[in-house]
């Protein structure tokens, strides 16, 4: 009961932290990806390689 409750809190503080840490990984990875896309931009237009758009 009291050491349930004291594990449950336990738990609970995990899921909250690995759910904090996911979402700061997350927000890095976009940042990268952003960042990349800015400035491999001028790379992308002067390549004579032909690239596909994705989006419809």
């Amino acid at each position: 009961t009291v050491e349930r409750k004291s594990d449950e809190q336990l738990y609970e503080h995990f899921i909250t932290a690995a759910c904090q840490r996911h979402q700061v990984i997350a927000s890095r990875l976009q940042e990268n990806f952003l960042a990349m896309m800015i400035n491999d931009k001028t790379a992308y237009l002067n390549s004579s390689s032909l690239f596909w758009k994705l989006d419809p």
